[in-house]
């Protein structure tokens, strides 16, 4: 008998929870603290350690949010190699732990909003706001600067964009 034949494949799903969706569905459990993220309008953070469940639940919401036709569901999972990658860039905000969190936080933030804009950008009603003449051409040069949105941030903290910006506003 040879090693191989040893080898089950897992009863449970994927190794990795993240890309077992299917599993993560059949197998959630919709607790109190789940429907209380669904029904608040509060802005929350889940945080746990690993196989606590945080994957099912993102996908859950996701799922549930993605019914509802207003609302839009823009997933970031970083892999570990690109978070890696803006090391540096973030180095560029200082050496200090104040000045490097308040730039990451700031440049973030950013981020956020921009990717948010650019998934409105195909909405009607938002196409025509006063706003969207403004960010128009800002959504554009976000979108064609990387991939996904660790890339693009990467873009917009790289030594030559912060130049140019800064020449920009200053």
């Amino acid at each position: 008998m040879s090693k191989t034949d040893f080898l089950r494949p897992n009863a449970l799903g994927d190794l990795r929870a993240e890309a077992d969706e299917e599993m993560l569905s059949r197998a959630f459990l919709e607790t109190a603290d789940y429907r209380t993220l669904i029904e608040t309008s509060d802005r929350t953070v889940v945080v746990g350690r690993r196989g606590t469940g945080k994957s099912a639940l993102a996908a859950q919401l996701a799922r549930h949010w993605s019914l509802e036709n207003l609302t839009a569901v823009i997933k970031i999972s970083p892999e570990e190699h690109q978070t890696i990658g803006i090391r540096p860039q973030i180095g560029l905000f200082g050496d200090s732990f104040i000045k490097i969190r308040a730039g990451a936080r700031l440049t973030w933030r950013y981020a956020l909003v921009m990717e948010a804009a650019s998934r409105l950008t195909s909405k009607y009603k938002f196409s025509n706001t006063e706003g969207f003449r403004f960010l128009k051409e800002r959504v554009g040069t976000w979108s064609s600067s990387g991939s996904n949105i660790v890339d693009r941030y990467s873009e917009i903290t790289s030594v030559p964009t912060l130049i140019e910006q800064k020449q920009l506003v200053g």
